[in-house]
């Protein structure tokens, strides 16, 4: 049986051809991260950063843009996908980038990078927890770690066509971040944090579960997969609620 990270590996290469152009609320939440990051951070201080990492790069629009935020000297980006790191590489033949295909969860030189970060990617990991005190771990003294988290899904339509229930087992669980950021050491880090809703609106309920598919994002790792059809036969107008959280964390000690 296909294992977890080879479906997702699987989906985003499937889903590639497509990302660009239908990863509409992807783009929108990354620049509402890093106007964050901006408010936070890079208003005052004159930090020259050295190695930039972006995991889960997708088609690596966030380097694009962070690129222009901070003056890296290297950045390099990491995904799964394969065919997801061969368009971050068409998309920005820099030079000073360097692309590598590899699951986060496994990669174990987060240490010589002083900025870390990521949108909308870190839920796909199998243990986020377990991730998240890593990459605190490794982090060298003044470095940065800066991302976006997708904590829930929710969805609002007519209640007349169909149970919100059914809706819910279609949709994966999302990383709970209440006990990691609970047991964050402040003494050892600089924590921020943002929570925000983004809408995104679909004619159709089908509409939104096809736009997953076409950018790889419908990985569904239930055990019992609900039947889907039900959905060709609503017409109604539905607003997705995506929950998001951003974080800004800079380590101060070692």
């Amino acid at each position: 049986m296909i294992n977890f990270k080879k479906k997702i590996s699987y989906s985003f290469d499937r889903g590639s051809k497509f990302y660009e152009s239908n990863a509409k609320i992807q783009r929108t939440i990354c620049i509402e991260l890093l106007n964050f990051y901006k408010k936070l951070v890079t208003l005052n201080h004159k930090v020259q950063f050295t190695n930039g990492l972006e995991i889960g790069c997708g088609s690596g629009f966030m380097t694009n843009q962070i690129n222009k935020l901070e003056n890296f000297k290297k950045i390099h980006l990491i995904d799964i996908s394969k065919k997801m790191i061969s368009i971050a590489k068409e998309n920005f033949p820099n030079q000073n980038f360097s692309y590598e295909v590899k699951d986060f969860d496994n990669f174990k030189n987060y240490k010589i990078y002083d900025f870390i970060y990521s949108n909308m990617s870190l839920h796909w990991s199998e243990n986020f927890s377990k991730l998240f005190f890593y990459l605190l771990n490794q982090m060298p003294k003044g470095g940065y770690l800066v991302f976006s988290l997708l904590t829930s899904i929710k969805f609002d339509f007519d209640p007349k066509e169909i149970k919100k229930s059914l809706f819910e087992e279609l949709i994966n669980k999302f990383p709970d971040t209440n006990y990691s950021v609970s047991q964050i050491d402040k003494e050892k880090f600089y924590f921020f944090s943002k929570k925000k809703i983004f809408k995104e609106k679909f004619k159709k309920p089908i509409e939104f579960f096809l736009n997953l598919k076409s950018i790889g994002a419908n990985v569904n790792f239930k055990k019992n997969k609900t039947n889907i059809f039900f959905l060709r036969r609503m017409n109604s107008e539905i607003t997705i609620n995506y929950d998001v959280i951003f974080f800004i964390i800079k380590k101060i000690r070692a």
